[in-house]
């Protein structure tokens, strides 16, 4: 006579059959979490290299779009005030819509980045602020003292406090970008809970930094970006008070930088991600990523 399984044994069976299938789902999910991580950092670096590519071609979609679509969120002129004696050289700006050409004597000089990561979410979308700064395309007669280049009308700027560095975002005090839309400022997104942890210059952590400028250089002749480190910077500064102190850092003996470092973490992963822009002096133009596993960068 044949007899079946007691309870207790049956609950086992069950118990264990639970546990196995919750492994197997766990696992999955890791999996899923690792592969999302990979992805969303890829994607990143990506974007930082086209931005990198962006810069070193002269294109500005704020720019492109002032001049080449009716995108009313876009329309501003900007009027170029090269320096004089000695007053510094400035841009302003007003929000009146400008036609093709009506912006000349500005340039777009490049981008600075700023992470928002101290609200970041472990599980939704996460985003970076990229905010375009401007500058001085040419020389006006009689700027700024002997022995600079712009003591000669109309010619370019050599040095980046000669271009006027201002960025495109009304600071409340930046009287001359005061009348720009808030809409100027460009949030790129960052999904799966992705974020910044920390972000410093010339592979050295105790260079923390909240924001980092890639700019064109001045010399003309040369298709090579600069970064320049943002003093004072941090994840947790808003963007008003952010783009104030863009300004100030540019304009007061920028730190020019041969690299910048981000670490990224994951939200529901243990891996974290190294992406390096730069790496030595005058080769600035490349976007490199590392992946760690159990470790933070």
């Amino acid at each position: 006579m044949t007899s079946g399984f007691t309870i207790i044994e049956t609950m086992i069976v069950l118990a264990v059959t639970g546990f196995i299938l919750l492994g197997a789902i766990l696992a999955v999910q890791g999996k899923t979490n690792e592969t999302e991580y990979i992805q969303v950092v890829n994607n990143l670096q990506s974007q930082l290299q086209r931005t990198v590519s962006n810069v070193i071609n002269g294109y500005s979609q704020i720019f492109a779009s002032n001049t080449e679509t009716s995108n009313s969120q876009y329309d501003f002129t900007c009027t170029a005030n090269p320096a004089t004696g000695r007053s510094n050289g400035y841009l302003s700006f007003t929000s009146s819509p400008s036609q093709q050409g009506a912006n000349e004597g500005c340039t777009f000089l490049g981008y600075v980045l700023q992470f928002t990561s101290p609200n970041y979410s472990s599980s939704a979308e996460n985003f970076y602020n990229l905010y375009t700064i401007a500058g001085i395309q040419y020389c006006a007669s009689n700027v700024l003292t002997s022995g600079s280049s712009c003591m000669t009308p109309n010619v370019i700027p050599i040095t980046l406090q000669e271009e006027a560095p201002t960025t495109l975002y009304p600071a409340s005090s930046d009287s001359y970008t005061k009348s720009l839309p808030t809409s100027l400022l460009q949030q790129e997104s960052i999904q799966f809970g992705v974020h910044a942890v920390a972000m410093y210059y010339n592979n050295n952590t105790r260079n923390k930094i909240g924001a980092f400028a890639i700019l064109l250089s001045p010399d003309a002749t040369t298709q090579q970006v600069n970064l320049y480190a943002i003093k004072n910077s941090s994840f947790s500064i808003n963007a008003t008070n952010m783009a104030s102190i863009i300004n100030r850092s540019l304009e007061d003996n920028p730190i020019a930088v041969d690299s910048v470092e981000i670490c990224l973490a994951s939200g529901s992963s243990n891996q974290s991600g190294l992406i390096t822009i730069g790496g030595s002096s005058g080769q600035q133009t490349t976007v490199s990523l590392r992946i760690y596993t159990g470790t933070t960068c």
